[in-house]
C-alpha cells in the first residue's frame, strides 16, 4: 500500500480521525499493514510488548491463562477499536494473548415465528 493511501486508511480510523496533518504524518511513517489468519496468534502473553494495533476489518480475542482453568476469553475487539496499550507502561510485556477469530454467519428465527409454524396436532398425536 502507497503511503498516501496508508494516510486515508489512518485518517479513517475513529481514534485517528482528528490527529493533525503532522501527527499524521509521523504515523504513516511507522506504521504498516499487518494481515492476520483466523486462528493466528497476534501476541503472546508474556512477550515484549512493542506495538499498538488498530484494527481495521476482523475480530481479535484477548485471552489469559488463568490456572487451573487454562486460556480464558477475557474480551474481544474489532474494527475501530485499538489493541495493545502494555507497550506504555513498565514492564512493557503483553498480559494476554491475542488471537484473530472467525467471524460467525448466522440467521435469527425468533421462537414466536417457529412456534406458529409447526405443525398443530391434536390429542391423540395426529396432525389437524
Amino acid at each position: 500500500m502507497k503511503s498516501e493511501d496508508l494516510a486515508v486508511v489512518l485518517r479513517q480510523h475513529p481514534f485517528l480521525g482528528h490527529l493533525s496533518e503532522k501527527h499524521l504524518h509521523v504515523l504513516v511513517g511507522c506504521a504498516a499493514n499487518v494481515h492476520v489468519g483466523e486462528g493466528s496468534c497476534l501476541i503472546q502473553e508474556g512477550e515484549i510488548a512493542n506495538a499498538l494495533y488498530l484494527v481495521r476489518t476482523g475480530r481479535i480475542a484477548l485471552e489469559m491463562e488463568v490456572p487451573p482453568r487454562g486460556s480464558l476469553r477475557i474480551q474481544t475487539v474489532g474494527p475501530g477499536e485499538l489493541l495493545g496499550w502494555s507497550w506504555m507502561i513498565s514492564p512493557y510485556r503483553w498480559h494476554f494473548t491475542a488471537r484473530r477469530v472467525p467471524p460467525a454467519k448466522m440467521q435469527r428465527r425468533p421462537r414466536f415465528r417457529i412456534r406458529d409454524s409447526r405443525p398443530s396436532y391434536q390429542g391423540d398425536g395426529e396432525q389437524a
